[in-house]
């Protein structure tokens, strides 16, 4: 079966027809300050709240393929949003779900992966040299090796979770620009978004520029490890995934965003165009304001990974940002 059908079939299972979703919106506030046309795709509006869905999808197809026997346990290391895709789309599968999260994870997140049955590890302190990441990698490692007829869904090499994206998400943003799409600016996470997105517009416009987005502290895209906030971006280590991403870079430079100025990215974002995105998004429209400062009368399209509702007790809670110093103002 394609890789096209089978997503179709995934949108299918939620009631939903994939090309009705309204999953891109004009950002008018954004465009008239940077002057360029800038348009969002919305993770948020996909069954499981997030652009990971659409990785998953491609992840366990892909696992499907590649497995012989049966598949009783599927282990994954995740910060959240991984996590409810997989959970929310092996709900009721018979294959049990065991997310391997860390403190980090927002509670929100947390309380979703429970509500959709999954049975979660958390791991308490990170790896000395490889952080919090690390620490998932090896509980994940050792839970398959002890697990009889389980897997790992490995977000971090799993080429499936490109697949779904250069056949979904990018031909997605095409038609809805009638491609005319010239940036696309993007969150750089585990590749999978990023790189299948990319290389799909790419494959139709080589001139597209396609930019990465991450978060200081983060060693993904070589820069020095180190603490930071935001979740769902940033690593001690880079991944096979990263890695097999970076072609679809063509020399554009990456933007590397701190904790305080995504954060008031997505609280601007939320009073000025209406749309409640989490951090990485707000680091993602951060990185289009410095990109955008350097072009005009662009198409500028953004991927944004999910929404604000889970984190209410972080990015948007006023004790929180103060309690780790982030100043809004």
């Amino acid at each position: 079966m394609s890789m096209i059908s089978i997503l179709r079939q995934a949108f299918e299972k939620f009631g939903t027809n994939p090309h009705s979703l309204p999953l891109m919106v004009d950002l008018p506030k954004l465009s008239e300050q940077t002057g360029n046309n800038v348009t969002a795709f919305l993770g948020s509006r996909l069954p499981s709240g997030s652009l990971k869905f659409i990785s998953v999808v491609g992840m366990l197809a892909n696992l499907v393929q590649q497995k012989s026997g049966r598949i009783e346990h599927i282990f994954a290391s995740t910060s959240g949003n991984t996590g409810i895709a997989a959970a929310l789309l092996l709900h009721g599968s018979g294959v049990k779900f065991h997310p391997v999260i860390d403190p980090r994870t927002a509670p929100g997140k947390k309380k979703e992966l429970l509500d959709l049955g999954a049975d979660i590890v958390e791991v308490s302190s990170p790896d000395p040299l490889s952080g919090y990441l690390g620490a998932r990698l090896k509980a994940v490692a050792a839970l398959v090796r002890s697990t009889p007829h389980s897997v790992d869904l490995d977000q971090y090499s799993n080429v499936g979770a490109l697949a779904g994206h250069y056949y979904f998400t990018g031909p997605y943003i095409w038609n809805y620009t009638a491609g005319q799409v010239d940036i696309m600016v993007s969150p750089i996470g585990t590749g999978g978004t990023f790189g299948g997105t990319a290389f799909s517009l790419r494959g139709l416009n080589d001139g597209l520029a396609a930019v990465p987005v991450d978060c200081e502290g983060s060693a993904i895209l070589g820069n020095n490890p180190g603490k930071h906030l935001l979740t769902g971006l940033g690593a001690h280590i880079r991944c096979n995934n990263v890695i097999r991403a970076y072609p679809a870079m063509c020399g554009c430079k990456p933007q590397i965003i701190g904790d305080e100025e995504a954060f008031k990215a997505a609280h601007w974002l939320r009073a000025e165009e209406g749309i409640w995105a989490g951090g990485s998004s707000g680091a993602a429209i951060a990185a289009v304001r410095r990109v955008a400062s350097q072009v005009s009368g662009k198409r500028i399209v953004v991927l944004l990974p999910d929404g604000g509702e889970s984190y209410e007790e972080t990015v948007f809670d006023p004790a929180w940002l103060a309690k780790h110093n982030i100043n809004l103002n």
